[in-house]
Protein backbone atom coordinates (compact mmCIF):
# COMPACT_ATOMS: atom_id res chain seq x y z
CA UNK A 1 0.00 0.00 0.00
CA UNK A 2 1.64 3.28 -0.97
CA UNK A 3 1.20 6.47 1.43
CA UNK A 4 -0.63 9.26 0.59
CA UNK A 5 2.15 12.37 0.10
CA UNK A 6 1.21 15.31 2.12
CA UNK A 7 2.34 18.40 0.52
CA UNK A 8 4.50 21.13 2.21
CA UNK A 9 5.36 24.44 0.09
CA UNK A 10 8.03 26.36 1.09
CA UNK A 11 8.04 29.73 -0.93
CA UNK A 12 12.06 31.20 -0.10
CA UNK A 13 12.74 34.20 1.11
CA UNK A 14 16.16 35.29 1.38
CA UNK A 15 28.99 16.92 -2.43
CA UNK A 16 31.94 16.02 -2.58
CA UNK A 17 33.80 18.50 -5.32
CA UNK A 18 30.54 20.80 -5.17
CA UNK A 19 31.92 24.02 -4.36
CA UNK A 20 29.26 26.87 -5.19
CA UNK A 21 29.87 30.58 -4.73
CA UNK A 22 26.43 31.58 -3.78
CA UNK A 23 24.02 30.35 -1.40
CA UNK A 24 20.31 31.11 -0.37
CA UNK A 25 18.94 30.10 3.44
CA UNK A 26 15.49 28.39 3.60
CA UNK A 27 13.70 28.47 6.51
CA UNK A 28 10.22 26.60 6.56
CA UNK A 29 7.53 27.76 7.88
CA UNK A 30 6.45 26.51 11.44
CA UNK A 31 3.07 25.31 12.43
CA UNK A 32 1.63 23.71 9.32
CA UNK A 33 2.30 20.41 10.95
CA UNK A 34 0.63 19.52 13.95
CA UNK A 35 3.43 16.92 15.10
CA UNK A 36 6.73 16.40 14.03
CA UNK A 37 6.93 14.31 10.44
CA UNK A 38 9.87 12.00 9.66
CA UNK A 39 11.53 11.42 6.32
CA UNK A 40 8.95 14.35 4.84
CA UNK A 41 9.85 15.82 1.29
CA UNK A 42 9.36 19.59 1.13
CA UNK A 43 9.00 22.02 -2.05
CA UNK A 44 11.42 24.68 -2.29
CA UNK A 45 9.93 27.38 -4.76
CA UNK A 46 11.64 30.57 -4.89
CA UNK A 47 13.38 32.61 -7.96
CA UNK A 48 17.93 32.34 -8.15
CA UNK A 49 19.88 34.66 -9.78
CA UNK A 50 19.85 33.07 -12.81
CA UNK A 51 23.38 35.33 -13.65
CA UNK A 52 24.84 32.58 -11.03
CA UNK A 53 23.48 29.24 -12.15
CA UNK A 54 26.33 27.89 -14.12
CA UNK A 55 24.20 25.65 -15.66
CA UNK A 56 21.09 25.94 -18.02
CA UNK A 57 19.44 23.06 -16.54
CA UNK A 58 20.23 23.45 -12.93
CA UNK A 59 22.63 21.08 -12.77
CA UNK A 60 24.75 23.07 -10.40
CA UNK A 61 21.78 23.70 -7.74
CA UNK A 62 21.81 21.27 -4.86
CA UNK A 63 20.20 21.51 -0.87
CA UNK A 64 22.79 21.19 1.91
CA UNK A 65 22.41 21.42 5.55
CA UNK A 66 24.71 24.13 6.13
CA UNK A 67 25.77 27.55 4.16
CA UNK A 68 28.90 25.86 3.33
CA UNK A 69 27.56 23.60 1.42
CA UNK A 70 29.41 20.50 2.87
CA UNK A 71 26.65 18.38 4.29
CA UNK A 72 24.05 17.64 1.25
CA UNK A 73 20.56 16.43 1.68
CA UNK A 74 18.49 14.09 -0.60
CA UNK A 75 17.10 16.26 -3.50
CA UNK A 76 14.67 16.57 -6.69
CA UNK A 77 15.57 19.50 -8.88
CA UNK A 78 11.89 19.44 -10.48
CA UNK A 79 11.98 22.51 -12.40
CA UNK A 80 14.33 25.24 -12.98
CA UNK A 81 13.90 28.32 -15.71
CA UNK A 82 17.72 29.42 -16.88
CA UNK A 83 16.05 32.79 -17.92
CA UNK A 84 14.28 33.87 -15.16
CA UNK A 85 15.70 31.68 -12.12
CA UNK A 86 12.89 30.10 -10.87
CA UNK A 87 13.42 27.03 -9.42
CA UNK A 88 11.34 24.16 -8.05
CA UNK A 89 13.44 21.80 -5.68
CA UNK A 90 12.28 19.05 -3.21
CA UNK A 91 14.18 18.27 -0.48
CA UNK A 92 14.02 15.24 1.88
CA UNK A 93 13.57 16.57 5.70
CA UNK A 94 14.62 13.87 8.21
CA UNK A 95 12.78 15.09 10.70
CA UNK A 96 10.09 18.04 10.31
CA UNK A 97 9.51 19.75 13.37
CA UNK A 98 6.17 21.04 14.22
CA UNK A 99 7.18 23.67 16.72
CA UNK A 100 10.21 24.54 15.06
CA UNK A 101 12.25 24.52 11.75
CA UNK A 102 15.90 23.51 10.37
CA UNK A 103 17.12 25.85 8.02
CA UNK A 104 18.29 24.35 5.01
CA UNK A 105 20.45 26.30 1.97
CA UNK A 106 20.14 26.55 -1.76
CA UNK A 107 23.64 26.03 -3.18
CA UNK A 108 24.59 27.00 -6.93
CA UNK A 109 27.07 28.44 -8.94
CA UNK A 110 30.20 25.77 -9.55
CA UNK A 111 31.42 26.03 -13.09
CA UNK A 112 32.45 22.57 -12.63
CA UNK A 113 29.12 20.64 -12.42
CA UNK A 114 27.87 19.78 -15.59
CA UNK A 115 25.49 16.60 -14.60
CA UNK A 116 22.62 15.91 -13.34
CA UNK A 117 23.28 15.51 -9.16
CA UNK A 118 20.06 14.78 -7.86
CA UNK A 119 19.44 12.30 -5.81
CA UNK A 120 15.78 11.92 -6.86
CA UNK A 121 15.23 8.22 -5.80
CA UNK A 122 15.94 9.10 -1.55
CA UNK A 123 13.56 12.26 -1.64
CA UNK A 124 10.89 9.19 -2.59
CA UNK A 125 12.04 6.69 -1.40
CA UNK A 126 8.74 5.90 0.82
CA UNK A 127 6.66 6.96 -1.43
CA UNK A 128 6.72 5.17 -4.47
Amino acid sequence: MKKLLPILFIVASAFGAFAPKYYRSITPSTGLVSTDLSNFPVLISTTLNAAHVQNSSGYDIGVFSNSTCTTPLYWDLDTYNSSTGALNIWYLQTTLHHSSADVVYVCYDDASITTYQSTKSSVWVNYI
